[in-house]
């Protein structure tokens, strides 16, 4: 189930690059990072980078690939595409999201140097599943077990990203991307941003 609608969203997205293949297009490679449990979890035991004895700061290896369309000062359009290849269990992981930009602007910041937004639309998180590993908890309001128990996920209509953009270059940034993933996560990642 969970290959075809990763194939139905990838599709999606091949459809919408040309829309993105504008004047106002910019693509964005982040590198992943690390991230913050609110929560002490009762499956810190097999956290595989923990930076903090009581699991709550952990690292990644992840990618994240995003594509954005500004259709004016104040909105645009944006895809994104994280792939994980370790989270804290060791784990494969992704997350998709696809919604509306907000840009700086719409709140007077007009920096040429620094620029912020937000994106915020449909959200998917999932992970092949830690119900294997031995003395796994799963908390069923932060993730769904799927029947075979081979994949996690959990899907929210408003989910998104924070991003920071530092200019260096004349269509170069310095990105840092923030998944505030409240009440349970949040994730914070560090790349580059091309602005054509």
């Amino acid at each position: 189930m969970y290959s075809k609608i990763l194939k139905w969203v990838m599709s999606f997205q091949l459809i919408l690059l040309p829309f993105f293949l504008a004047a106002q297009f910019s693509f964005g490679l982040t590198l992943g990072g690390l991230s913050y449990h609110f929560e002490q979890s009762p499956n810190t035991a097999f956290y595989k980078w923990k930076f903090s004895k009581n699991g709550l700061l952990t690292g990644f290896a992840g990618v994240t690939f995003s594509a954005s369309y500004k259709i004016n000062d104040y909105v645009g359009f944006k895809i994104v595409q994280s792939l994980i290849f370790r989270d804290s269990a060791g784990k494969f992981a992704g997350i998709t999201n696809a919604g509306i930009e907000l840009h700086d602007d719409i709140i007077g910041l007009r920096s040429p140097t620094h620029r912020f937004s937000a994106s915020i639309g449909p959200f998917w998180y999932y992970r092949k599943g830690w119900s294997g590993i031995p003395q796994y908890q799963n908390d069923p309001a932060f993730l769904t077990i799927d029947k075979g128990g081979k994949w996690e996920s959990k899907f929210i209509w408003y989910g998104g990203f924070l991003r920071y953009n530092y200019l260096i270059g004349e269509h170069t940034d310095l990105a840092v991307d923030l998944l505030p993933g409240f009440p349970h996560i949040s994730a914070i990642s560090f790349g580059l941003n091309r602005n054509h």
